[in-house]
């Protein structure tokens, strides 16, 4: 049997774990370890976010030149490369053009380039497009064990409370939420921001753009245990990303598997739901339209307070036809061929 490594083996996420079990154990031997000795004799390497390097300078330029050195290595040796296409651009502009080197040269010796959402297509240079294949982000149900209590809880009388959670970085459009809160302080809803964030300075400057106290930030590492729990407390996932390297998004799939009611910027993943008719989208540089967005909902709730409870339950349904593992499993046997 032929043997599949990939990479990377562990996320602080599940995605890597789901796609890992997805593959096909009577047919493909999958490397445990991702040793160098697998990298070197596997059959077919699956790369995800191979693109990314360390911030450290040091680190950057080793990391840079070993990746560099090992994909000359896959291409001279014709080894079968499966890329997934996870962003349009690496987040992290510091090292933007090595990155983007790495990425450009991934796509070139791709043998298949998996792509999570229909309009990725769009950010595939045109000569690469015959090589790309969709296979659905696979759904999150049932992968977080509810064994930790989130410490956060909603006021007593909040009609509405919004949820963006994942790692603080400035990518994440923080600010724009932030902003948002201030202009509708008056209105009853509370915006939770949760996360780590490195940047001691970064959390400062979040903070001092506060003018209301309907923001409530917990800069601290989301373990899996704990996210059953803090999803379970709030009503819409808001998803602030940045569309200029933003392609996908695990949170909305994640906020999808619980039944949870997502507003997006204009991202892939999100734009793949739209014909649900279950997802809002907002244009990243009009503020008006996220507004807008949440004073409509809030309107609504007002006189149904069910509205979201049936939306995000529609949502949960998309996702468990569209999204399920099984479908994704025989979706992936099909590239690794």
């Amino acid at each position: 049997m032929k043997k599949i490594l990939f990479y990377p083996q562990k996320t602080l996420n599940e995605y890597t774990s789901i796609m890992r079990d997805c593959i096909d154990k009577e047919k493909y031997i999958l490397c445990k370890n991702n040793s160098l000795f697998d990298f070197l004799f596997a059959d077919i390497i699956h790369l995800n976010w191979y693109e990314n390097l360390s911030p450290n300078s040091l680190k950057l330029y080793l990391g840079f030149i070993i990746k560099l050195f090992y994909l000359y290595f896959l291409f001279v040796t014709k080894k079968r490369v499966v890329y997934t296409l996870h962003n349009k651009l690496p987040h992290d502009k510091s090292n933007l053009a090595l990155s983007k080197y790495l990425m450009d040269f991934v796509l070139r010796i791709s043998d298949v380039i998996i792509l999570h959402s229909k309009y990725s297509v769009n950010f595939v240079p045109e000569k690469y497009r015959l090589k790309t294949a969709y296979i659905p982000h696979p759904s999150y149900e049932g992968i977080y064990e509810n064994i930790m209590e989130s410490p956060l809880h909603r006021k007593e009388n909040s009609k509405l409370v919004v949820l963006t959670f994942g790692a603080i970085k400035p990518y994440k459009n923080i600010e724009s939420i932030i902003k948002i809160a201030n202009d509708i302080s008056d209105l009853n809803i509370e915006f939770w921001i949760c996360g780590i964030c490195n940047s001691d300075d970064y959390k400062i400057e979040l903070k001092n753009k506060v003018r209301t106290d309907n923001v409530i930030f917990d800069f601290r590492f989301i373990d899996n245990g704990e996210i059953p729990s803090l999803l379970s407390k709030v009503d819409i996932i808001l998803i602030p990303y940045n569309v200029e390297s933003s392609l996908n998004s695990g949170v909305a799939i994640l906020a999808f598997s619980y039944a949870k009611t997502v507003i997006s910027t204009e991202i892939g993943t999100v734009l793949d739901f739209l014909d649900s008719g279950m997802v809002y989208v907002y244009n990243n540089s009009q503020n008006d339209e996220l507004k807008n967005t949440l004073c409509s909902i809030y309107d609504e709730i007002q006189k149904d307070s069910h509205f979201l409870e049936v939306k995000g339950s529609g949502m949960l349904e998309y996702v468990r036809r569209h999204n399920n593992v099984d479908f994704i499993k025989k979706e992936l046997a099909k590239v690794y061929l």
